[in-house]
């Protein structure tokens, strides 16, 4: 079991889930960072994911929805300079459009009908956003497996 995060009531409230999109925890988690200068950890959990058939989780074809992806870590990206934390965080956060972009849309996007383009989207975001990605010390230290996926359509 992974920690439970602990997020003062304040902060949340005022970040909330947003509704209607898909990886709204994805944006959530490093949003409320960006907003605070102390993070708790729990060794329990206090909620659990529910996955129902509409979820993300358990997609087998393309979905409209897989484009929420780009707005999401836009959002991210633009929080983090709005707060003027983003050459701070820069290896961090592109760590985080890595995993998301490269092994999980390279996952989610290829070989499903009518998602090349969310494919090609994805390493355009990072060709251009993150033009060294492939050197991120973050990845370096990842699996061969893990690496292997990233790469696949550098």
């Amino acid at each position: 079991n992974a920690p439970a995060r602990m997020i003062r009531t304040s902060i949340m409230r005022e970040h909330m889930f947003k509704k209607g999109i898909w990886y709204e925890d994805l944006e959530l988690m490093p949003t409320l960072a960006a907003y605070t200068n102390k993070i708790g950890f729990a060794n329990r959990p206090f909620y659990h994911y529910v996955q129902h058939e509409g979820s993300i989780m358990n997609q087998s074809g393309f979905n409209p929805k897989f484009y929420d992806i780009f707005s999401v870590l836009e959002n991210i990206k633009a929080v983090y300079e709005e707060e003027g934390l983003w050459k701070q965080y820069y290896s961090e956060l592109e760590y985080l459009f890595i995993i998301h972009l490269q092994r999980s849309g390279i996952l989610r996007f290829s070989g499903v009908s009518g998602a090349e383009d969310c494919l090609n989207r994805a390493c355009k975001v990072m060709e251009t956003t993150f033009p060294n990605w492939s050197n991120n010390k973050y990845l370096k230290l990842s699996g061969w497996k893990f690496r292997l996926i990233c790469l696949l359509k550098k």
